[in-house]
């Protein structure tokens, strides 16, 4: 992306054709880039059970945080800031594994961050990453976008034949019809390009969209101009208008036009004529000497000498758009060495024209920023804004700032205050009122981060009075900070007043009352709690009805934990009659909520001792929803109840099934350890033998699953039930190899000890080996290290006794 200044729209387009390729990036600082995102998915245990995945703290608070990454980036993108929105989703992915459900949203702004930046080959493995979306009209326009900048505009013209206009979202159409022009403008059908290019202007929506729209529009004017024939009688024209106005501005003007005429008639040399030509005229102002000069040094094909006319250019100019070129045109050139360009423009920043200096700064801190020092970056960028107050580089300078307070380069901390300083200075540079907002929410989550709750209070409130599009969002932020700062009231005040509100959906809502009610019961309120979500399924309450309906199975949940199961039943009965009648947001919803009210009553059944009626219920939820969780929890709770009543047989083929029907699934290593477990229960030698091999199977499927240490306790110890007291010793010794820190390593070393000593016709000879003294004598001193751990307590200054 080009920025012109005062250089003059033809000069600029007559560089851009002479030597300039297209380009779709909207900002060229670019901090290294990131991996792929990371797959460190969360292990589930057994007691996570009770936590369903729809409504649990955990993952709620995960799915804010994505949302909150996703949120903040595009706020960047639509401030632009790419590389700042860059910097944001890899932050998060640095410390955190994104919803599941929100991946492909969260990859799809990296993506854009990366395109506006380009940097077109991790954007476009980003793109490959992306599924369910991927044949969605904004991501084709990506692909188009990503492959113009890598110079595959075959590709481009196959994603863009694809995407029905009508079908494109009005803040995609200006990014349609940019890619269709540029593919165009490749393929030499500039009238056409021309088309798209004007229509790309009347749908920018951005002063970043509307900038890209006008240089192309600029490009192709000129092209379209000296088409064909019509250059011969063009040349001629501009030659005899030339010689009548010599020494005016329009004679520069035209002088211009006929150099651009005669490079693209491949005349070269005439061309540089004409430009020294000028340059010798007393009466030039050093405005046209400075265009005509860089003109000149885009027509230049010798990369060297083109580099040192542009360098001298910017040693003499006072002119910041032709500054801006040049610089433009050094900072792409392949020849241009980082080291020596810093050095270069530092010299000219301290001897060049005062009325550069801050464009010259500015490109300092640029180039320190790419090449990954963010303190020098911001030094510089500090130095811009100190000397040069007035500077229409501020905002640029503050955006620099901003970044490199979020730098973590080096090992250094993230200024959160820091950054957010920096961006309401943005924000009040802003006059537009949206962009204005956006800045503002950054702001607000980086004094979040920072642990600021207060502040981010105060700036989520204001934004929630304002941005009334993003009022869902800016509701839950709210009401969350204001848990954080225990202002209980003001969280129901917010929550309240929001149901009147228009722009917040029911969801939203929700999310926010899920809040407020965790936090009462974390408090010990539970009273409270109940009082508020009785007060919402009540039939005159006017609460929406997907919020009613999770009202009512929160209140199921709650009662379950109460054991009064006949009302828990009779409350999921209650659940699943008027589920049918709501219509939800996420289709997937209600199918969640039904299975897992489904499972809550099988389960209270079970705690009744109704076991038949229970297992019926478990078979109609696999039935009618056999991908869900609760469905694969199922088998887990039924195989339980079984193996209560001592059918172990039973339950271990219960467990094995879930194993076979899910071999991805979210329980698959519950499942085998129980059937593993069930299995041993039943007391025989085929079974320990079963057991052993389930064992083994887990492991080497979950390799580094921290859960195989009591899979390798269990299997040592069949071992010794079957008196394999020489493998059980082997195991052992592997065990306490590969766990050497886990709290329970004493009970590996005291079974060491015991598989030592019950080997036979060694047993007395060992019971006196040093190794078996060693390995009793280490396992009760671990015994005893652990329990003091455990049994500690802090004292009221926070040391523990």
């Amino acid at each position: 992306m080009f920025y012109l200044g005062k250089i003059s729209a033809l000069t600029a387009a007559i560089c851009a054709m002479c030597a300039v390729h297209l380009s779709v990036a909207a900002e060229d600082v670019s901090p290294n880039s990131a991996n792929n995102p990371p797959e460190n998915a969360k292990k589930t245990t057994p007691e996570d059970f009770d936590g369903i995945a729809f409504l649990s703290d955990g993952n709620y608070k995960n799915s804010e945080r994505t949302k909150t990454a996703i949120r903040s980036a595009t706020g960047s993108l639509e401030a632009g800031m790419p590389a700042l929105a860059q910097a944001i989703i890899e932050e998060f992915l640095s410390k955190s594994s994104p919803d599941e459900n929100l991946r492909e949203d969260l990859t799809a702004v990296y993506a854009d961050a990366l395109i506006a930046q380009g940097n077109f080959e991790l954007a476009q493995k980003q793109i490959s990453q992306i599924k369910e979306a991927a044949n969605s009209p904004r991501n084709k326009i990506r692909k188009a976008l990503i492959a113009i900048g890598l110079n595959r505009h075959d590709l481009a013209d196959e994603f863009l034949e694809g995407i029905d206009p009508s079908e494109v979202g009005a803040d995609d159409i200006v990014w349609y019809h940019l890619a269709k022009g540029y593919a165009l403008f490749e393929s030499s059908k500039l009238q056409d390009a021309l088309k798209e290019f004007e229509a790309a202007k009347k749908s920018a929506k951005s002063q970043y969209a509307l900038a890209d729209a006008q240089i192309a529009i600029n490009i192709c004017k000129l092209s379209d101009d000296f088409k064909g024939a019509k250059l011969d009688e063009i040349e001629k024209d501009l030659s005899d208008k030339v010689r009548f106005y010599m020494g005016t501005p329009a004679g520069f003007q035209f002088a211009k036009q006929y150099a651009a005429v005669l490079f693209k008639l491949g005349k070269n040399d005439e061309a540089i004529e004409v430009i020294n030509q000028q340059l010798g005229i007393q009466l030039a102002q050093d405005i046209d000497k400075d265009e005509l000069r860089v003109i000149a040094a885009a027509m230049t094909k010798n990369r060297q000498k083109q580099s040192e006319m542009l360098q001298e250019i910017l040693n003499t100019t006072s002119s910041a758009g032709v500054a801006e070129y040049a610089l433009s045109l050094l900072a792409k050139s392949p020849d241009t060495q980082p080291q020596n360009f810093e050095e270069f423009l530092e010299n000219i920043a301290k001897n060049g024209s005062p009325r550069i200096c801050d464009r010259i700064l500015l490109e300092i801190a640029k180039l320190r920023l790419k090449k990954g020092s963010a303190e020098r970056a911001a030094e510089t960028a500090s130095k811009l804004l100190e000397d040069f107050p007035a500077s229409r580089y501020r905002p640029d300078a503050l955006r620099i700032l901003a970044w490199a307070a979020f730098s973590q380069k080096g090992g250094k901390a993230p200024e959160y205050r820091l950054a957010a300083t920096y961006l309401i200075a943005l924000a009040d540079m802003e006059k537009n009122a949206d962009r204005k907002n956006d800045l503002m929410l950054l702001a607000a989550d980086c004094y979040y981060l920072n642990k600021d709750f207060s502040t981010a209070a105060e700036i989520y409130t204001k934004l929630f009075e304002t941005m009334r599009s993003e009022r869902g969002v800016l509701l839950n932020r709210t009401v969350e900070v204001l848990l954080i700062l225990d202002d209980i009231e003001a969280a129901k005040k917010i929550i309240d007043s929001s149901y009147k509100l228009d722009g917040i959906s029911e969801n939203d809502l929700w999310n926010a009352e899920w809040k407020l009610i965790s936090k009462l019961r974390e408090d010990g309120e539970t009273k409270k709690a109940l009082e508020r979500i009785e007060r919402a399924i009540s039939d005159d309450s006017g609460v929406p009805g997907t919020v009613r309906l999770r009202m009512l199975w929160l209140r199921a949940r709650l009662n379950d934990g109460e054991t009064d199961s006949r009302k828990t039943i009779s409350i999921c009965d209650k659940v699943l009659k008027e589920l049918p009648k709501i219509k939800f947001e996420d289709p997937t919803s209600a199918e969640r909520i039904a299975s897992n009210t489904m499972l809550m009553k099988a389960r209270c059944y079970e705690s009744l001792g109704e076991n038949d009626i229970a297992y019926e219920i478990y078979k109609t939820l696999r039935s009618e929803y056999p991908e869900s969780q609760a469905a694969q929890i199922s088998y887990l709770y039924q195989a339980r109840s079984e193996a209560a009543e001592m059918r172990y047989a039973s339950a271990q083929k219960i467990c094995q099934t879930l194993a076979d029907l899910y071999p991805r699934g979210k329980y698959r290593y519950e499942a085998m350890s129980d059937a593993a477990h069930y299995s041993r229960m039943i007391g025989v030698d085929a079974s320990y033998k079963a057991a052993l091999s389930i064992l083994d199977k887990l492991c080497s499927e979950y390799p580094e699953d921290s859960r195989n240490f009591y899979a390798r306790m269990s299997q040592a110890e069949i071992l010794r039930l079957i008196n394999a007291f020489a493998e059980a010793r082997s195991l052992y010794n592997e065990i306490i190899n590969k766990f050497p820190d886990h709290p329970q390593i004493y009970i590996a070393w005291l079974g060491l000890g015991d598989s030592i000593l019950a080997q036979p016709k060694r047993a007395a000879d060992a019971a006196d080996a040093p190794q078996t003294r060693r390995s009793f004598s280490r396992g009760f001193f671990i015994f005893l290290k652990c329990r003091w751990m455990q049994n500690r307590k802090p004292l009221l200054n926070g040391v523990s006794r």
